[in-house]
């Protein structure tokens, strides 16, 4: 029999072989998420034990993750939680699913979809050392021990009220007047040496001993 006759009958059948495979895989790749309550999910965030998906894609490559919701392959908004360990933990996906009713998600190994940010957190060492964070609605900031000693020193939580669903935090310090409304919101809520926007304090006696500011932070 001709060696390139053979050769091309094994290529093929490697081919098929490995498609085969690959529609299996594909197959397997779905997990359900049921909403067993009365009632419905909208824009939940749903926790997925990482072995619940290494079940269901026991390949899952997670550089090249790309999950959708069947039948209409609506790209889903999805993050991976470690948990501080070095190794996945946690599926969360975003979703919405009506009351005593369930949806179905394919894991694909594709680029996913942008998904534009919607929370933000970070030190800053230019206005001595706020840590700010915000989401698209409102955003925090509590002072650190570099305001010590200072007139302009604050203990509690500071509230920057939002106009906008845009994050603002690196525009609002940078322009360095965040105090004045230009649209999108503005800073009004003067803490001073209370507890500000939900801090934390003591009560002795007759009143408050205050924890002060804050000297180590960590996300």
């Amino acid at each position: 029999m001709n060696k390139e006759f053979i050769k091309s009958v094994l290529i093929s059948w490697l081919l098929m072989s490995a498609l085969a495979t690959g529609s299996l895989i594909q197959a397997q790749s779905i997990i359900t998420v049921t909403n067993n309550s009365q009632q419905p999910f909208a824009g939940a965030i749903v926790e997925i034990p990482w072995a619940t998906v290494l079940a269901a894609s026991p390949g899952i490559d997670t550089a090249r993750l790309r999950i959708v919701q069947l039948p209409a392959r609506q790209d889903v908004p999805y993050q991976l939680e470690y948990r501080g360990q070095k190794t996945v933990q946690t599926l969360l996906v975003q979703v919405s699913v009506p009351a005593r009713q369930r949806i179905q998600l394919r894991l694909l190994v594709e680029q996913p979809a942008p998904v534009p940010a919607k929370t933000y957190c970070r030190f800053v060492p230019e206005r001595f050392d706020d840590f700010a964070w915000e989401n698209d609605r409102v955003a925090f900031r509590i002072y650190g021990h570099a305001l010590n000693g200072r007139k302009d020193n604050a203990y509690g939580t500071d509230v920057w009220a939002k106009r906008t669903d845009q994050l603002v935090l690196n525009k609002w310090y940078k322009n360095n007047n965040y105090h004045k409304d230009y649209g999108e919101g503005l800073d009004y809520y003067h803490v001073g040496f209370t507890l500000g926007a939900g801090d934390a304090g003591v009560w002795l006696g007759d009143s408050i001993n205050y924890i002060h500011n804050y000297t180590a932070w960590q996300v």
